[in-house]
């Protein structure tokens, strides 16, 4: 999975502790900055996800 600090939260337990921090983590992010998150991930998408990127 395509998932870099930059834009998003990878899990790797999965356990409960380690979601609730992960969800205070992401809730103490300023408006802009999971603006620029959401806009990041929208453009590794974008640039990765394609119908051409899946054909090759």
């Amino acid at each position: 999975m395509d998932v870099h600090d930059d834009f998003g939260v990878l899990l790797k337990e999965s356990s409960v502790e380690e979601i609730k921090n992960s969800i205070r983590m992401i809730a103490s992010l300023s408006p802009l900055e999971l603006k620029i998150m959401a806009r990041k991930a929208w453009e590794f998408v974008r640039a990765n996800h394609t119908r051409e990127k899946f054909t090759e």
